[in-house]
C-alpha cells in the first residue's frame, strides 16, 4: 500500500488560492503518481487592479492563470464552478456542484 492516495481532489474558494496553500504538496503527489483535480468554487471576477478589465474578462484571464499555474505542478484537470466572487454561499447548491465534481472523478468500480 502507498503512502499516498490514488487521487486526490483539491477544492479551494478562489482560483490561485491553492497555490499560495497546497503547490507543494500537490506537486509531490502528482509526482508520486497521484492523480489530482483541482475544483475552484468562484470564477475570480473581481479584486483586479486594472479599472479597464471587466469581471467577465478577468475571470477568463483568473481561468486561464490557474490553468497554467496547474499545469506548473503537474495537474491537467482544473474544474470551474463559475460562482461570482464575493457572494459565495454554503447551501445545498454548492454541495451538490461539489458532489458532481467528485462522482465524475470516481471511477466506476469504486
Amino acid at each position: 500500500m502507498s503512502e499516498y492516495p490514488e487521487r486526490a481532489l483539491v477544492v479551494f474558494a478562489h482560483p490561485d488560492n491553492v497555490d499560495f496553500a497546497a503547490a507543494g504538496t500537490v506537486a509531490l503527489w502528482v509526482r508520486a503518481g497521484v492523480q489530482v483535480t483541482y475544483c475552484m468554487v468562484t470564477d475570480g471576477d473581481t479584486g483586479g487592479q486594472q479599472a479597464e478589465v471587466d469581471g467577465a474578462s478577468l475571470a477568463e484571464i483568473r481561468r486561464a492563470e490557474q490553468q497554467t499555474a496547474a499545469a506548473l505542478v503537474g495537474v491537467s484537470d482544473v474544474r470551474f464552478l463559475g460562482y461570482p466572487d464575493g457572494a459565495l454561499v454554503e447551501g445545498l447548491e454548492l454541495r451538490r456542484a461539489i458532489t458532481r465534481i467528485i462522482r465524475w472523478s470516481v471511477p466506476s468500480g469504486y
